[in-house]
């Protein structure tokens, strides 16, 4: 659909509000009543606003076709690069990747970890608070995936898209294990293995695409699990140090803080928590599509950008810890 923009409106290459209103009026156009659309149909049935203008920059930069004008290509990559450097060792400021934890599925044949991260400048306004947020539009609940149901999906909908609106630069990452036939405790160990591996691959990744350039700071929270986090946050923290000081990507990384905490208290922890349980629920039950959970498993993976047929991208992705752990 951005192609065919690009190529029917050349003014479209240059600005970004042109090329998603003629996508609107030429694919969407039963959508727009009087020059009007839905909220509802904007938020969940429209394509992507972020989505269109990142593909016309893969269309533009990586593949090389339908070029800006020079004055507009010169004035994006000027914006670029003052990003890097926002982001970057240059930066006067100091930077926190925070990432938020959850798991699901211990007692399904398949069980997930999954991830919901942001990062933080320090002395950058906080995002809006989605605690505030809550009572403002009377969601005196705490979001959790096992709580879905068909009296409150339009809610959860209606969260899990405002959070992530709300969020500028976030990205989530999700492993998934069949669950063997083991103790309970050595179960933990497991979860506490794949969220250890993930937030390594984490780190290493965002150092890799150049996306947090160190110095930076990592801040880990996960949901509480009672007394098993005592047992094995220590081990957990202890471990991903030694990783950061033995890579020399990593050097500048400093391990700020692991904790376990309340989700109630932790809004990005429920986001985390709506993720884990929706990848893990398509994971176990794929052929229930007309149940609640399902469906809003469907939304989730669609509002995160995740395609089924695929492991994922750089800012989503759903893997096999086993084969992850043997690739890696």
């Amino acid at each position: 659909m951005v192609v065919k923009i690009l190529s029917d409106y050349p003014k479209a290459r240059d600005c970004d509000k042109i090329l998603v209103k003629r996508l609107f009026e030429t694919f969407c156009y039963d959508k727009i009543h009087n020059g009007q659309i839905d909220l509802d149909q904007l938020l969940y049935e429209m394509p992507s606003q972020y989505n269109i203008v990142r593909e016309r920059g893969r269309i533009q930069n990586t593949l090389g076709l339908f070029q800006a004008s020079p004055e507009i290509k010169q004035r994006r990559n000027a914006r670029a690069d003052d990003k890097r450097v926002e982001f970057g060792r240059k930066s006067p400021k100091g930077k926190t990747l925070l990432i938020y934890c959850d798991e699901s599925g211990k007692k399904s044949r398949f069980a997930t970890v999954s991830s919901f991260c942001r990062v933080q400048l320090d002395g950058a306004p906080e995002r809006m608070d989605l605690k505030a947020l809550k009572i403002h539009q009377g969601w005196d609940t705490e979001f959790k995936f096992n709580k879905v149901s068909a009296k409150n999906i339009e809610q959860y909908k209606d969260f899990f898209a405002l959070a992530l609106a709300m969020t500028p630069t976030w990205f989530s990452r999700t492993l998934w294990l069949e669950n063997a036939k083991a103790t309970s405790h050595k179960q933990e160990e497991t979860i506490w293995e794949m969220l250890r591996f993930m937030v390594q691959d984490i780190i290493m990744t965002e150092i890799e695409l150049d996306r947090v350039r160190p110095p930076f700071s990592v801040r880990f929270v996960k949901d509480e699990d009672g007394d098993s986090d005592l047992i094995f946050i220590k081990k957990f923290r202890t471990d991903l140090e030694r990783m950061l000081s033995r890579s020399q990507k990593a050097k500048d990384v400093v391990l700020e803080d692991v904790s376990a905490e309340d989700s109630q208290d932790q809004v990005d922890i429920q986001i985390a928590d709506l993720i884990a349980g929706s990848f893990g629920r398509l994971k176990n039950t794929p052929e229930n599509k007309k149940h609640p959970k399902n469906e809003f498993a469907e939304f989730v993976q669609n509002n995160l950008g995740f395609l089924p047929d695929a492991k994922g991208s750089d800012r989503v992705s759903f893997r096999d810890f086993a084969e992850a752990k043997t690739i890696d």
